[in-house]
């Protein structure tokens, strides 16, 4: 391996190093610093800066190395620097540092995972990321104590001569049964669940039923009223005062309720009706491990049971500032990133108060916006003109 090569490969374990642990920091330890006006800590461009520098010092480094041997071999005194023991030492010293920063790792950032799932799916799912966490960890590590211890021990040494091993049919047909039938069983543990929560035959006969429909860059939200059963909506019908098409016609709109945030009861079963009204957008739910696509003229579905309060959230987590969110999962477009709504969840009768409290959206204030949109407000197509006459 020529000199460039072991320094560019030195480099490269130093990118890593960087770039995987340094970068990955606790909020509190640097934290402090950014209030105080310390944010380059903080940024890409100062690690990056950083790794540069250290990369042109061994540049130099290996120049110097590299004229202290030419020297050594035109005096007649030629000095072989032992580079073969030089980089077992440095993929052992890598081993040990890097097993370090591993348990660094799940040590102090494990610390800022979610909580536990307040749902019955959760369980579940955190049972199968816990699996699978641990079996890749073991993997992880195991397979890097062989690679970089394997490099030191079996580095070239002088009178030592390589052995040929060409090839072991029982060491491959464990090495691909092995891996094959671990992920066969994650496969359809994974698949189990989500049928578990997406197939209707496997639900609840009468869930609360709650319509989240997307678009850039809010969530519109719809209950069913006292008949239990959503109205009908059109994309056609969509104008500035009804912004999700509801077609007002059927009586079966006339209690619908269009709160501003989603307000569930525990322990009873919930069916989200997804959907969007421009792009792609992604409902997520983290702390409830809720997540499914919401895609237009496409309905989606995802069935859950919260198990625990908000309040009792609050008092399990010690922050009495928490708050169950549902996010956009997907990015989709330039104020991606504040799409949220709350997600209380409430015990029954505070549910049921909540309930009394919400107004059906076709109130007369509704009337007269649909009214009015006739008169030609931007947006209403001609064929909705006609509609608005009818209210």
């Amino acid at each position: 391996m020529s000199l460039r090569n072991k320094l560019c490969s030195l480099l490269a374990l130093t990118l890593v190093l960087f770039s995987s642990n340094l970068l990955a920091v606790q909020p509190g330890e640097f934290g402090d610093t950014v209030s105080e006006g310390g944010g380059v800590w903080l940024t890409v461009l100062f690690w990056t800066v950083i790794i540069v520098l250290i990369g042109q010092g061994l540049v130099i480094l290996g120049r110097v190395l590299q004229v202290y041997e030419l020297s050594t071999e035109a005096a007649g005194t030629k000095k072989r620097i032992p580079w073969n023991a030089i980089n077992a030492s440095l993929f052992l010293i890598m081993l040990v540092v890097g097993l370090y920063f591993t348990f660094w790792e799940v040590k102090v950032h494990g610390a800022l995972t979610l909580p536990a799932a307040p749902s019955e799916h959760g369980k579940n799912w955190d049972a199968m990321f816990t699996a699978t966490l641990i079996i890749t960890m073991f993997v992880f590590v195991v397979t890097h104590i062989l690679l970089l211890g394997f490099a030191f021990k079996y580095r070239k040494k002088k009178g030592s001569k390589a052995f040929f091993y060409p090839h072991n049919d029982r060491l491959e047909i464990i090495w691909t049964s092995v891996p094959a039938v671990v992920l066969t069983l994650l496969v359809v543990f994974g698949y189990v669940n989500w049928n578990r929560m997406t197939n209707p035959a496997k639900q609840a006969e009468d869930p609360i039923v709650v319509e989240v429909v997307g678009r850039q860059f809010n969530w519109l939200v719809r209950y069913p009223g006292s008949d239990g059963e959503l109205g009908p909506r059109d994309y056609k019908l969509i104008t500035s005062a009804n912004t999700l098409g509801v077609d007002f016609t059927t009586q079966t709109s006339h209690d619908d309720l269009m709160p501003t945030e989603i307000v569930l009861p525990v322990g009873k079963p919930v069916k989200l009706i997804l959907g969007s009204l421009d792009v792609i957008h992604s409902a997520y739910i983290p702390t409830l491990r809720v997540q499914m696509n919401t895609v237009p003229g496409m309905p989606t579905f995802f069935y859950f049971t919260p198990t625990m309060t908000t309040d009792e959230m609050r008092a399990k987590t010690g922050n009495p500032e928490f708050e169950h969110l549902l996010y956009c999962n997907k990015i989709c477009g330039t104020a991606h990133y504040n799409m949220a709504i709350k997600v209380r969840i409430l015990s029954e009768p505070d549910y049921q108060q909540w309930l009394r409290e919400q107004q059906p959206v076709y109130s007369d204030d509704m009337k007269e916006q649909l009214q009015s949109a006739q008169s030609g407000e931007v947006g209403i197509s001609p064929e909705n003109k006609s509609l608005a006459l009818n209210y």
